[in-house]
């Protein structure tokens, strides 16, 4: 199985983070065996975001972090953070569509920008991360078996 998603480089971060409800977050740190071995999150990362969340929510974030006020008045009112979700959401249809009409198999929701698709024929996979990576937008495939 691969799982499609845009390189985290192309986004200036590295790796993931998980946001939810704080019950949630606290689950997962007590039953995380990654928790132990992970290192913590570099100040750039959490800079960008608190960035991106402020650029989602708009002006209601300065009221959660008040840092978020000295952010140009561009990034605050909300409005380029909506329109990157809805050009991401579209990009992953487009993206999930093409590879079914291809004929691959995809599961996952269509709005997600993690798209993962079997590749039954391991031979094939190397090849596969060859053509995707030539190809822009470039993806991260990452490899996973049972």
């Amino acid at each position: 199985m691969l799982t499609l998603l845009p390189s985290p480089a192309a986004f200036g971060a590295s790796g993931g983070y998980i946001a939810g409800s704080h019950e949630l977050i606290s689950a997962l740190r007590l039953s995380s065996h990654a928790q132990n071995y992970a290192e913590a999150m570099s100040p750039p990362i959490l800079a960008q975001i608190v960035t991106s969340m402020g650029s989602i929510m708009g002006p209601s974030a300065v009221s959660i972090v008040p840092a978020l006020s000295k952010l140009p008045a561009h990034v605050m009112d909300g409005r380029d953070g909506q329109d990157r979700l809805r050009r991401l959401a579209f990009n992953a249809r487009y993206l999930s569509h093409g590879l079914k009409r291809l004929g691959f198999i995809i599961y996952g929701h269509e709005d997600s920008p993690i798209v993962p698709c079997l590749l039954f024929a391991p031979a094939k996979m190397g090849q596969f991360s060859r053509l995707s990576k030539s190809k822009k937008p470039h993806l991260s495939l990452s490899s996973r078996t049972r």
